[in-house]
């Protein structure tokens, strides 16, 4: 997956993860052409010919699966019958495959209209290269679209006060999802402290379950559990403080060091499902020992609970999650989130296109997507959010458990550059199959760090 020597990267992110410089809208064609004439004619045979503008086509790259899928399948499919001039088609990608594409077509100028994406470094390194529309004039001259989305989420696809993305998805916070039937077999309190969720691995290990599905293969989901565990022992800005790039801040710390070595102590000690280094995200294999009840728990996005739903809807019922937990004397929160804030659809700076695009990008999150996240068990990030409909418990939660955030902090593959965020998964996988220790891991890591922001600035 890593070019390292070709173009920017894009790094495994959940599926939920972009392009340009500000740009001129035009006006769509009207439709109405004069037909010339090819010799001379009376003034009383000239007719003027009207020709059907062909449809402007907007391609959109996106790697959703499932019921989400299908959601924006349809809503483009309405889109269209209502906008007879614009035609919305959708490609679909697996997530890691996906980066690698749209890589490459960045960098060759080409590929789609629209894109998705995460925001954050990944995407700020698309902008720099002058590869993504500036959105900003006409997100701005539209009060209705403008005042949609809860202003935090903006945060990852704006840069020097600029918006380069739109959100069109769910927000979702990254947790420990669990099987509730378990719990309550062997009589499990879901943990508030590291030491307690110990002590619930060891219980579920002594009736043969594995405590956590783990898809070891992909790095990020691996990811989720150490940058979780530096929030919660050196606070958010563990790792704010490395992005902003403050005087002493450092990947070689005793926060990033210890929470190195907890996660290695989860591998150490059995946690997760033998030869978890070999199973991939996209292809569901961990999520299949949660779904089956082989496993209790998994660190995972709640963008699981869709996921359940189109492949396993009978283990809805049992499906729910709680906050990572707190590390005894450490400064980070309870409350505090990782995650992603929402997935951006974005602009291609060399879409011939763009204002049909952004015609489209005004749609999203309507009253139609927010019903369609909503009826997937996930929280569109609006600023009005009429909940006197649902009652889905884990929508409920998720609403309690944003709300409650003193933080949320975009997960680190999409917060770091991307050469960064890569060689931080690289690794990640290294660590969890133990070829390096959390010493290694640290020092290794803001070398990495050291160089690539010498060489940048």
């Amino acid at each position: 997956m890593y070019i390292r020597s070709m173009l920017p990267h894009w790094l495994r992110r959940r599926p939920a993860s972009l392009l340009s410089r500000p740009v001129v809208l035009t006006a769509l064609a009207t439709g109405l052409i004069l037909a010339p004439l090819s010799r001379p004619v009376a003034a009383h045979t000239v007719h003027t010919v009207r020709h059907a503008a062909a449809p402007a086509t907007v391609t959109i790259w996106d790697i959703q699966t499932g019921v989400e899928q299908t959601n924006l399948n349809a809503f483009a499919a309405s889109f269209n019958a209502s906008h007879p001039t614009i035609h919305v088609q959708y490609q679909w990608f697996q997530n890691d495959p996906y980066k690698t594409k749209l890589a490459i077509a960045v960098g060759a100028h080409r590929g789609p209209d629209i894109f998705m994406g995460w925001g954050g470094g990944i995407l700020q390194s698309y902008v720099n290269s002058g590869a993504v529309a500036d959105l900003t004039g006409a997100f701005n001259s539209d009060a209705s679209w403008h005042g949609r989305y809860q202003p935090v989420v903006l945060r990852p696809a704006t840069f020097n006060g600029h918006v380069y993305g739109i959100p069109y998805n769910a927000t979702t916070p990254e947790v420990i999802l669990y099987n509730k039937d378990i719990f309550a077999q062997y009589h499990l309190s879901t943990p508030k402290t590291w030491p307690q969720l110990l002590q619930v691995v060891k219980t579920l290990q002594s009736h043969n379950v594995i405590p956590f599905a783990l898809a070891g293969k992909s790095e990020w989901p691996e990811m989720i559990i150490i940058q979780y565990l530096a929030d919660r022992i050196g606070g958010s800005s563990a790792l704010d403080d490395i992005s902003a790039q403050k005087p002493g801040a450092s990947f070689n710390s005793p926060a990033w060091i210890q929470a190195a070595t907890m996660a290695q102590q989860l591998v150490k000690g059995n946690a997760f499902e033998s030869g978890f280094s070999a199973f991939n995200y996209d292809t569901g294999d961990a999520s299949q020992l949660l779904y089956g009840g082989r496993a209790a728990m998994m660190f995972m996005g709640v963008w699981q609970f869709g996921d359940a739903k189109a492949k396993a809807p009978n283990f809805l019922s049992k499906m729910a999650f709680f906050p990572v937990p707190a590390v005894p004397g450490g400064k980070g929160n309870l409350n505090d989130i990782v995650g992603v804030p929402t997935n951006f659809y974005s602009v291609s700076s060399f879409s011939p296109n763009k204002a049909a695009a952004i015609t489209y990008l005004k749609e999203m999150l309507n009253a139609t997507r927010v019903k369609q996240i909503l009826d997937l068990g996930q929280v569109p990030p609006v600023t009005s959010l009429d909940l006197r409909g649902v009652s889905d418990p884990s929508v409920k939660a998720q609403v309690a458990l944003i709300n409650s955030a003193s933080s949320y902090q975009l997960a680190l593959d999409q917060q770091l550059p991307p050469q960064l965020a890569q060689d931080f998964l690289s690794l990640t996988g290294q660590l969890f199959t133990q070829a390096i220790t959390p010493q290694q891991f640290a020092s290794q890591m803001q070398g990495f760090t050291k160089s690539y922001f010498a060489s940048h600035h």
